[in-house]
């Protein structure tokens, strides 16, 4: 079987430097308020790579690629993370690079498991989930999110209905309306 030959100007395309990632919030439209999106997601969450095509909440990468996969890193303070939400096309993989994190899950949260550095748990589809970093450090959590069947889609994230409620009386209704066109509702609903 033949092999390619990668420059090095190539696979430096190929290259994520942590120290030069900029935050999603940063990244995201005007109408998006950076307090908004951190209110849902970890307070830095730092795309690595993602397809080509991606408008969603992971567009903007330091490296694209054409598979169905996405890789982001959520830097959080004690006690900090993202609220319950569930991935419907996507199946979410952590694994703690820095700290400690508690991963919940569960129509209200009511399961958990503390993952210690290098621990690794796979969220299945349609499950809400929350993480925490509980140790007294700033945490680092990779976060691998793969497309159901190798697809493309990434805009499949919701959050319970109070949860957007809460962020219309904070920050507006136009709020909800500009966070779903990157693929982000309010509108789970449990068992």
């Amino acid at each position: 079987m033949k092999v390619m030959n990668v420059t090095p100007e190539e696979m430096e395309r190929r290259v994520s430097r942590f120290d030069a990632l900029e935050p999603m919030q940063q990244q995201k439209p005007d109408a998006l308020p950076p307090e908004a999106i951190e209110a849902i997601t970890a307070p830095k969450l730092y795309p690595v790579l993602s397809p080509k095509e991606d408008n969603g909440p992971w567009a903007n990468p330091p490296i694209e690629v054409n598979e169905g996969i996405a890789m982001l890193v959520a830097e959080c303070q004690p006690g900090e993370g993202p609220p319950l939400h569930a991935h419907h096309n996507t199946h979410e993989i952590f694994t703690v690079l820095k700290g400690a994190f508690k991963i919940e899950w569960g129509n209200e949260g009511e399961n958990e498991v503390v993952l210690g550095l290098y621990d690794t748990i796979a969220v299945p589809m349609g499950c809400h989930r929350r993480f925490e970093n509980v140790s007294d450090e700033v945490g680092y959590l990779q976060a691998v999110i793969l497309c159901k069947d190798g697809g493309d889609d990434f805009n499949d994230i919701t959050y319970p209905p109070e949860t957007g409620e809460a962020l219309a009386e904070k920050y507006g209704p136009q709020v909800l309306e500009e966070m779903a066109k990157i693929g982000i509702t309010f509108d789970s609903e449990v068992d």
